[in-house]
């Protein structure tokens, strides 16, 4: 049974089931709602979810007999489909799922900060409703950055061991990515470039620096780094870590959503800066 079980109990009339799982049998899934209605009454409704397409099923229970605990027999009505574990190939075939988030939490948990959503009197007042604010300032580097750029360098040190630690990685930034890439890879024991643009900020510069990474101008612009640093991935065997479009830097950020929703849980909507687009 390799399905997480993640219990909310929001009534004593309802009950929800998030499973976790990228593929849930439905064996699997009679199993959960038979040893959730164990402590339940007949009447309750059962609400499952996989993943952000809710499958929304209410049961009826009669008396069982011969059962240990006594407790009434569940009976299920299952979603067309779901005894076929394809009907989760669709979400699966997606770069990013909710099992690499999961994974990529437990991976990073020990070396970034764990961040608070704090409600802010001012802007709730202002707006006339309820507004938290995510504090990803306070990580070690300033940004959410951290998150995606430990899970790509852990990532690519399970896929190569060894080797990762004696080539290295390589990645154009003008600012956060470049730190956090940095700042992790002296963690982690990863040797890391960076190549950076004319215009980045000299503070960020110094910062890389001082995390014992291998700085190197070039470009006028990002764009213009970024392709100078793609020369260098085939001459010197780096691997480019891309600070967006990235599925181990995707599903790192998307930690950050793990922690909204047990500090939120009844969030209504995230406001999100799109920027590139990776958070």
């Amino acid at each position: 049974f390799r399905a997480q079980t993640h219990l909310c109990i929001t009534s004593f009339s309802e009950i929800e089931i998030t499973m976790l799982a990228t593929r849930t049998s439905s064996r699997t899934f009679k199993w959960a709602l038979k040893a959730i209605h164990t402590n339940a009454h007949t009447n309750q409704k059962v609400r499952a979810f996989f993943g952000a397409n809710p499958r929304i099923r209410p049961f009826s229970a009669t008396k069982g007999s011969g059962s240990d605990l006594d407790t009434p027999e569940v009976q299920v009505e299952m979603i067309p489909g779901m005894e076929d574990s394809n009907v989760f190939s669709q979400r699966d075939s997606l770069p990013v799922t909710f099992a690499d988030i999961s994974r990529a939490n437990v991976a990073i948990r020990s070396g970034i900060k764990r961040t608070t959503c704090e409600k802010s009197f001012f802007l709730s007042e202002l707006i006339g409703a309820n507004i938290f604010l995510k504090t990803e300032f306070r990580q070690f580097t300033g940004s959410f950055k951290e998150r995606g750029a430990r899970n790509a360098i852990l990532h690519h040190l399970r896929e190569q061991g060894g080797s990762f630690k004696e080539s290295g990685a390589i990645a154009a930034s003008a600012g956060n990515h470049a730190l956090a890439l940095a700042y992790h890879g002296q963690q982690l024991g990863v040797p890391v470039t960076v190549v950076m643009p004319t215009v980045a900020p000299l503070a960020k510069v110094d910062k890389c620096r001082k995390f014992g990474a291998r700085i190197i101008i070039e470009g006028a612009h990002i764009g213009e780094a970024k392709l100078f640093a793609e020369t260098l991935v085939d001459s010197e065997g780096l691997t480019y870590i891309n600070g967006y479009d990235d599925p181990p830097i995707v599903a790192g950020a998307g930690t950050m959503g793990i922690e909204m929703i047990d500090d939120v849980p009844c969030v209504d909507a995230v406001v999100v800066p799109v920027g590139v687009a990776g958070l």
